[in-house]
């Protein structure tokens, strides 16, 4: 854990504006293989899940093309703060002083801001340092910098770029007789100009000097970076929309609903089933049918699905989905995206379901990336074949 907070602390920076604080955290590929193994290590992934678990969060923050940064708008006023649009207000400026726009951000960005409102904006790749820039908050430029991307400070006696000059240390009597560098008596040492000089101890061989290790002094984040467990309204996408009855949902569509505070949890429960419907039935056994095919309740149906969705079971969801789906997706097709998709993640935190109508269930989620909780959902369909509940999606 210590590795991975080292990393975030050097690329996390803060600026105040009027009646607002904004912070910035940088995404370094740095970070990936410690979180990794900090998740893997945290939630029993095996080597297979960790690498999968890898790839898909390189996807997710856009490494292979792109500098993510979280970016959060802490707006504490009365007015809201207008950034509207962001694209020409935040800004990267590289080494060679290039100034690039954001290549995508979130669109909540370009609304009021009031509250806590956070994001990923993402910006073209780039081989060097940079830093960002944001116009319209106190009047002025702010300019954000990570000192995870200083170049590291060597010490000066190793610097080939600073002369060596030449000290005479006698290691005899000083006769007072001022010796340099060509005279010196048989037995002198030279040293570098900028080294530290051993004192001779009577008696004692003098040692050579050690080098001395710089100790780290990275401070810890303020307080203020937290975000506040108090109700502050925290601005995001509007929800997913359910379609109607009898049209599936677009295949492999994920949804980023909003944006939760590292404090909000989803607790692994169904949510009840809204007043004035109709409970969900229990299992009824189909008289003949094998113990594969025991009627399930929708509720157990998609609970089912799901469990073998975060076990990674594909076998068990693939056998549970409708004739058409199956005809449309072979069994590695299906499992390459079922396995391979951010939403697997998302459910090992927990979900919750949602019942627009009998046939329809929305699953949510949040996936936890790094500083943040993102809220996704699925659409799930259930559709009746030959007394049996199965998932279209």
């Amino acid at each position: 854990m210590r590795e991975v907070t080292s990393i975030l602390e050097r690329h996390t920076a803060f600026r105040w504006g009027e009646d607002c604080l904004i912070w910035v955290v940088h995404y370094p590929e740095e970070l990936v293989d410690p979180w990794v193994r900090l998740e893997a290590a945290k939630r029993g992934f095996s080597a297979a899940d960790a690498a999968t678990y890898k790839q898909s969060f390189l996807r997710d923050l856009r490494m292979g093309d792109s500098e993510p940064v979280l970016l959060t708008v802490y707006q504490f006023g009365g007015s809201p703060l207008s950034l509207a649009p962001l694209s020409e207000h935040l800004a990267l400026v590289n080494d060679r002083g290039e100034r690039f726009t954001p290549s995508s951000y979130d669109d909540s960005f370009d609304g009021a801001l009031s509250g806590v409102v956070q994001g990923l904006v993402f910006f073209p790749r780039q081989e060097g340092t940079f830093t960002l820039s944001l116009s319209g908050v106190a009047g002025e430029e702010q300019v954000f910098a990570f000192s995870g991307m200083s170049p590291t400070n060597e010490s000066v006696a190793a610097s080939s770029d600073i002369p060596a000059e030449t000290v005479v240390v006698t290691l005899g009597e000083d006769t007072g007789g001022g010796k340099t560098g060509k005279d010196a008596p048989q037995g002198a040492v030279t040293v570098a100009a900028n080294s530290s000089v051993p004192k001779k101890e009577e008696g004692k061989k003098t040692p050579l000097p050690q080098p001395k290790k710089p100790e780290e002094d990275i401070p810890p984040p303020p307080p203020f970076l937290v975000m506040p467990s108090a109700p502050v309204p925290i601005q995001g996408g509007t929800a997913t929309a359910v379609p109607p009855q009898g049209t599936p949902a677009p295949s492999g569509e994920v949804a980023l609903d909003e944006f939760l505070s590292s404090d909000e949890v989803i607790s692994e429960i169904s949510l009840p089933v809204a007043s004035g419907e109709q409970p969900l039935e229990e299992a009824v056994p189909t008289t003949g049918a094998p113990e594969r095919l025991i009627r399930l309740s929708r509720q157990q149906t998609v609970e089912k699905f799901l469990q073998g969705w975060v076990a990674g079971d594909v076998d068990a969801m693939y056998e549970l989905l409708t004739k058409d789906m199956r005809v449309l997706y072979t069994r590695d097709a299906f499992g390459k995206r079922v396995l391979e998709g951010s939403f697997r993640w998302a459910l090992k935190e927990g979900y919750v379901l949602s019942w627009p109508n009998e046939t329809v269930v929305k699953v949510s989620a949040a996936q936890k990336l790094l500083v943040m909780r993102v809220l996704r959902s699925e659409v799930l369909r259930l559709v009746e074949e030959q007394g049996i509940w199965r998932i279209s999606w």
